[in-house]
């Protein structure tokens, strides 16, 4: 079997039928769908009975995270590549022929991105794909997080990453449990750091912020875990001294990001501080996050909310 679609759900009954079929409407058929219900109390049973087919296969747990739910789907995992796929989200129906044209034309690599399209509440969207305007519609790259670092919007979204389930189970990378924000990155970087990472300009994967039931938090990345595995991976000899740089380097977009989400908070004094450990005080964003930590609260709420 080709690919095992991993489906974490927690009350959502609402809109996982239009998730799964999605997936069914796939050109490309070598699959299964491996939906980890997280200790649901709405109708889940009641809404998947509908679409139960062949090949889906529900595994009913006690709640203990999405972390939890995703690893579960991958221990249980039949095909050769896993891929995932939020339960309020949506595959187009390219997904998997897409992923699997970089699979074949990529050997070298373990990991395979997609571009993805972001519904925002207003109806708006962005566009992946448009950060990568300078690139070939498809390309390997042996230094992903140098990639990421170039863009000024995040490329990779869970629901667009596929990765060789041997892999995985070889070099023991799962999803850290009891992490709510950043639990997918932490995985998505950590696959970039020893692995060529195939990406294809194509949108084949959306994102529908408006029924994310996630509102804003502040990421401070003080408490993102993959920033606790910087020291492990700067002791690292397997990873290159090019890609440690592109992790500094991207721990330092981070502490910009959690300084501006302080100053969202209201919380000046902490928005400087954090915005004192980056490594390289230079550049374009780092000058911009800068001028935030003085503007009045007020200005800067509505300069950084009207970002999208």
């Amino acid at each position: 079997m080709r690919f095992s679609v991993i489906i974490p759900v927690y009350n959502k009954a609402d809109t996982i039928c239009s998730a799964v079929e999605s997936i069914y409407s796939q050109t490309f058929n070598d699959y299964e769908i491996i939906i980890v219900n997280d200790g649901s109390s709405d109708n889940l049973d009641e809404a998947l009975f509908s679409i139960n087919g062949p090949k889906l296969r529900l595994i009913n747990q006690n709640n203990g995270g999405v972390s939890v739910a995703r690893n579960t789907g991958v221990s249980n995992a039949r095909g050769d590549y896993v891929c995932f796929l939020d339960a309020d989200d949506l595959w187009k129906p390219n997904h998997l022929e897409i992923l699997n044209g970089l699979i074949e034309k990529y050997p070298k690599s373990e990991a395979f991105v997609t571009s993805h399209e972001v519904v925002l509440p207003n109806e708006n969207s962005i566009h992946s794909s448009h950060e990568l305007k300078d690139y070939d519609e498809d390309f390997e790259t042996d230094d992903f997080l140098g990639l990421l670092n170039s863009t000024s919007y995040s490329v990779v979204h869970t629901n667009s990453v596929c990765a060789k389930r041997e892999m995985l189970k070889k070099n023991g990378i799962r999803f850290e449990p009891g992490i709510k924000i950043g639990e997918d990155t932490d995985v998505w970087y950590r696959l970039g750091l020893k692995n060529n990472v195939a990406v294809s300009k194509i949108e084949t994967t959306v994102y529908r912020r408006e029924f994310s039931t996630a509102t804003r938090q502040s990421f401070h990345v003080q408490n993102w875990i993959f920033c606790f595995r910087l020291a492990d991976i700067l002791s690292d000899n397997e990873i290159s001294d090019k890609k440690k740089d592109s992790v500094l380097n991207l721990i330092d977009r981070y502490k910009m990001t959690s300084s501006r989400e302080y100053m969202l908070d209201r919380d000046r004094k902490k928005a400087k501080e954090v915005l004192s450990e980056v490594r390289y005080k230079k550049g374009k964003r780092y000058i911009l996050t800068l001028i935030f930590t003085f503007l009045p609260y007020p200005l800067c709420e509505l300069l950084l909310n009207n970002r999208y």
